[in-house]
C-alpha cells in the first residue's frame, strides 16, 4: 500500500577547487648605476675586473649605497672599452678607462600572489520530501533514511594544474607561468618571493629573479662620458593583462571565483545519477530499498533543456 510520493532532489550540484600558493610576484623596473676610473697599463684594478663584486666591494660612495638595501642586487662587473683622451683619461695616453657597473631590479606594484589548482571536489545537497514534508536524509548508513550513489561522481579534472592570480580584487586564469622556485624571463613569475612583504620591502635574500632579464650590456660613449647601455626584457607581470578574468566558461562549465579564489563551476548540462535510497521500517527490522535515476537541478533555467533524458527530480 502506498503511503505517499517520495521526491528526491539533487540541488546545488557543482565543482569546487582547492588551490596552493606558489609565490608572490610583481612588476619591476631595472636599476643601473655605473662610474668610470682611469688606470695605467695594468688595466682595470690591476687587471682583475671581477674584484668588484656587489656584496664584498666598498664602492666608496661612487654608487648609491641604497642599491644594497633597497634593490635586488643582480650583477656587477666592468668594461675596458677605450684608452686615453677618448674618454677623458688625459694624464697618460696609455691609461685605460674602466667602466664599473652595478645592475639590479626594483619590485613595483602590482604585487600579487600566484596559485596552482591542486584539487577539484564535487559538491551537492540531497533533499527528500514525502507528500510535501521535508525528511531528514543522510549518507552515513545510519538508521535514518540514507542514500548512496551507484557510481562515482567525477569532478572536472581539466582544472588540475592550472594557475590563477589575484590582482586587486580580480582573479585571473593565467598561462605562461614560471614554476615555483624557477623564475623565467618573459613569464609571469620572472621575479618571485615567498611573501608579498619581501617584495614590498625589498628583502633581497628572499627574492629570486630570472637570469637573462638584462641582455646586450655594453659600454656607451658619448663624447668624453662613458656609461652602460643595456636592454631588458618586458617584465613578466605584464602577461597578466592578456589573461582571462573570472567568471568565465571553461569547456561546458561556467566558473566564477569568490573573494578567496575558490572556483565554483556549474555544469551547463547533466546526465542522470543513479541514487539508492534505504528506508528503515518503524522497528528497524528491515529496510526498503529504492533505486532511481535523478538529474541534478541546473542552476540556470536557460540550461534546463540540456539535462539529458531525465527530469530535474525523480520520485
Amino acid at each position: 500500500e502506498s503511503i505517499g510520493n517520495l521526491v528526491i532532489k539533487i540541488v546545488d550540484y557543482h565543482f569546487q577547487t582547492r588551490k596552493e600558493l606558489q609565490y608572490y610576484t610583481s612588476c619591476w623596473v631595472p636599476i643601473v648605476n655605473s662610474y668610470k676610473e682611469c688606470y695605467g697599463s695594468g688595466g682595470c684594478k690591476k687587471g682583475v675586473c671581477n674584484d668588484f663584486q656587489i656584496n664584498n666591494t666598498n664602492w666608496n660612495g661612487r654608487m648609491p649605497d641604497k642599491m644594497l638595501s633597497q634593490y635586488y642586487p643582480g650583477e656587477s662587473g666592468c668594461f675596458m672599452p677605450a684608452k686615453n683622451i677618448q674618454v677623458g683619461c688625459y694624464l697618460n695616453p696609455d691609461y685605460h678607462a674602466c667602466l664599473y657597473y652595478r645592475i639590479g631590479i626594483s619590485p613595483v606594484d602590482p604585487i600579487f600572489p600566484v596559485y596552482k589548482i591542486v584539487g577539484v571536489d564535487v559538491k551537492y545537497k540531497i533533499e527528500a520530501t514525502l507528500n510535501g514534508k521535508k525528511l531528514s536524509i543522510t549518507d552515513d548508513g545510519s538508521k535514518e533514511i540514507s542514500y548512496r550513489f551507484d557510481g562515482a561522481l567525477i569532478p572536472d579534472n581539466t582544472l588540475l594544474g592550472r594557475y590563477m592570480a589575484k590582482v586587486g580584487s580580480t582573479w585571473y586564469d593565467i598561462e605562461n607561468v614560471a614554476k615555483r622556485g624557477g623564475p623565467q624571463p618573459f613569464a609571469i613569475g620572472d621575479i618571485q618571493a615567498t611573501k608579498d612583504t619581501d617584495l614590498k620591502n625589498h628583502i633581497t635574500s628572499y627574492i629570486k629573479y630570472a637570469h637573462g632579464l638584462w641582455y646586450d650590456l655594453r659600454p656607451n660613449k658619448e663624447g668624453h662620458s662613458l656609461n652602460v647601455k643595456y636592454s631588458f626584457q618586458q617584465p613578466g607581470c605584464r602577461e597578466i593583462e592578456i589573461s582571462n578574468k573570472y567568471p568565465q566558461r571553461i569547456g561546458d562549465i561556467n566558473y566564477s571565483a569568490d573573494e578567496d579564489g575558490v572556483l565554483y563551476g556549474y555544469p551547463t548540462f547533466h546526465s542522470p545519477i543513479t541514487v539508492v535510497i534505504n528506508i528503515p521500517n518503524a522497528k528497524n527490522l528491515s529496510t526498503v530499498r529504492i533505486t532511481s535515476q535523478v538529474c541534478p537541478e541546473v542552476r540556470n533555467l536557460k540550461y534546463l533543456e540540456s539535462c539529458k533524458n531525465c527530469l530535474t527530480e525523480a520520485s
